[in-house]
């Protein structure tokens, strides 16, 4: 294994898993992207900024418009949405501007889908280890610290796998993103590549025991691998042993009643969907759902709020991401919301992302946003980037070529 390809797994691993060190509360990553910046600002200099970059800013620049005006029109509210939502695209973006130039530059070419779907799995063992073993819980988690805005971390490990860097719904987001474009590269593949397959069904499953929503794109990702009717029977069989090989050892090793719990956190409502957290969880939503804008004022640029006067907790307690979004700045800013991440799934070569892919990731990410806040974007800019990368290197043809004017 080589130093570029560690440095590119480690680059890709911190990007993805948002990991904070204990000496800093923003993720590591934020390091890379001031460099990116640097990028970016010679590449305006020299007019060199890629068209679809220059219109990925221009439009989270619209959101931010979008929210300063709701903001002089209510007189009041905060700007978190900007913060958590828009300031990290940007920073996003920075990174992969930096991310692209190192590997061009460097003429590194890998095959990034497995190096994703490495990341994303050495991420859930870890974490899985963690939970099965206090002591290495202890370190792994005073090494790199989560940022939970409430709540105590014990509390939360006792009935859930807290994930590595982006717990519970992040994780879902994340999950679901690796896992649609796993099953796409597993789709393309025109021989069987079981190594892979295994990494897939071992970070559905461990996906789906950190956070339940990635069972959406679980389910989606069926039809993207099955659909190749010339290697599915193998995949077919294949998942029979793999789940036969786990059933047997499940059953030779002694389970905590703790593991037990875990279990039935993730998979409980496949077969007591009344009595599980699920059933409560999907009651929740619902209750938020009944909670709409009064007037007309709010329903076209927002009440100006993101959260709560305490900056933890959900303005009026709603976590739906439609409902956050179209009471920070209306439905006027979740449009531009929702067309950040159509344009940017569409920009993605067609090469790297099916059209059937494209299509799963946003009816995905629609239905993420019913139960969450789902921010897509910073992923699929990645895989966007790798494609760029891919397509420069196939074609010989520079990024800077497409540019502003």
């Amino acid at each position: 294994m080589t130093f570029k390809y560690i440095s590119v797994f480690l680059l890709i691993f911190l990007y993805l898993t948002q990991l904070r060190s204990a000496f800093s509360t923003s993720p590591i990553f934020y390091f890379f992207s001031v460099l990116g910046l640097g990028v970016l600002l010679l590449d305006i200099i020299n007019n060199k900024v890629n068209k679809d970059v220059f219109t990925i800013i221009l439009i989270n620049l619209l959101m931010v418009l979008i929210q300063i005006i709701s903001f002089a029109f209510n007189g009041q509210g905060d700007f978190y949405f900007i913060r958590e939502i828009v300031l990290y695209n940007f920073i996003s973006i920075l990174f992969c501007l930096f991310f692209y130039k190192i590997n061009v530059n460097n003429k590194i070419q890998y095959d990034y889908i497995k190096i994703i779907a490495f990341a994303v799995l050495l991420q859930l063992l870890l974490s899985f280890y963690a939970f099965l073993n206090s002591s290495f819980f202890d370190l792994l988690f005073t090494a790199f610290p989560l940022n939970l805005g409430f709540g105590k971390l014990d509390e939360f490990a006792e009935i859930r796998m807290v994930t590595l860097g982006t717990p519970f719904f992040g994780s879902a987001i994340l999950s679901s993103v690796v896992i649609l474009i796993l099953a796409q590269k597993i789709n393309n593949n025109k021989e069987t590549d079981f190594k892979l397959f295994l990494s897939f069904i071992v970070i559905c499953a461990l996906s789906i025991l950190s956070a339940r929503t990635a069972i959406i794109a679980v389910v989606f990702s069926l039809f993207v691998i099955f659909s190749n009717k010339k290697n599915s029977y193998k995949y077919f069989f294949m998942s029979i042993l793999i789940f036969i090989a786990i059933y047997i050892l499940s059953k030779s090793i002694s389970l905590s009643n703790r593991f037990t719990d875990f279990v039935d956190f993730g998979f409980e409502f496949i077969y007591n969907y009344k009595n599980s957290q699920a059933s409560e969880s999907v009651d929740g939503v619902t209750e938020m759902l009944s909670v709409v804008p009064g007037d007309i004022k709010t329903w076209l640029i927002g009440d100006g709020y993101y959260k709560a006067s305490n900056g933890v907790q959900y303005y009026k307690n709603i976590d739906v991401g439609f409902l956050r979004s179209i009471f920070s700045f209306g439905i006027l800013g979740l449009s531009v919301f929702i067309f950040l991440n159509i344009f940017i799934v569409y920009k993605i070569n067609k090469d790297y992302m099916s059209a059937k892919t494209k299509l799963l990731i946003f009816i995905c990410f629609m239905l993420l946003m019913v139960k969450g806040l789902a921010n897509i974007f910073p992923h699929l800019m990645l895989v966007y980037t790798l494609s760029l990368i891919n397509k420069n290197m196939s074609n010989n043809n520079d990024i800077n070529r497409n540019t502003i004017l």
